[in-house]
């Protein structure tokens, strides 16, 4: 009987010692299977992430490119809007030309009437005081001529049509006039 004792205790043994090691394989299966576990989700979760980064990028770039398109159309606004801009100042400018040519070839020839009456009446017997009047009327009506002749060559040279001429002239006399006004 002792002998079947001396079994049973081995087999008890064999028992515990195979519980430990199924234990321990288990334990170490169950480690391996959590690692595994835990590295999957890891690998979802970095995907997961690495998705959302990429449609924030996505995002961004859309985001990005359409500031650019948003800027690119007012820069175009802002190009057509000027050159329309620029287009009517020069018709407007060109307009202030003409007017001005035409409104002092218009002055000019009512001017040269009342130039030609002025030396008409200086000719003429004239007290002291009505002398200076005629004086007066001829020096500014001479000074309102050269003003539009000023205007009319002004005129010509923006259109390209002035033709340059060496004239003397008296600065002393130039000086009074100016002086005088």
């Amino acid at each position: 009987m002792e002998k079947w004792k001396e079994v049973a205790e081995y087999r008890k043994k064999l028992l515990d010692d195979n519980k430990e090691q199924t234990d321990l394989l288990l334990n170490s299966q169950f480690n391996e299977m959590r690692v595994k576990y835990d590295t999957s989700n890891l690998e979802i979760k970095n995907s997961r992430i690495e998705r959302n980064q990429a449609e924030l990028r996505a995002r961004l770039y859309g985001v990005a490119f359409g500031f650019m398109v948003l800027i690119g159309c007012l820069l175009t606004y802002i190009y057509i809007r000027t050159k329309k801009d620029k287009e009517k100042i020069e018709v407007a400018n060109k307009s202030q030309k003409i007017f001005l040519q035409n409104m002092s070839h218009e002055i000019r020839t009512p001017m040269n009437g009342v130039m030609g009456f002025v030396q008409l009446l200086a000719g003429t017997k004239l007290n002291k005081e009505q002398r200076d009047y005629v004086d007066e009327i001829q020096n500014s009506s001479e000074i309102l001529l050269s003003i539009l002749n000023d205007i009319l060559d002004l005129s010509k040279a923006e259109s390209g049509k002035m033709v340059l001429e060496n004239i003397d002239f008296d600065l002393n006399e130039t000086i009074k006039n100016v002086h005088s006004l």
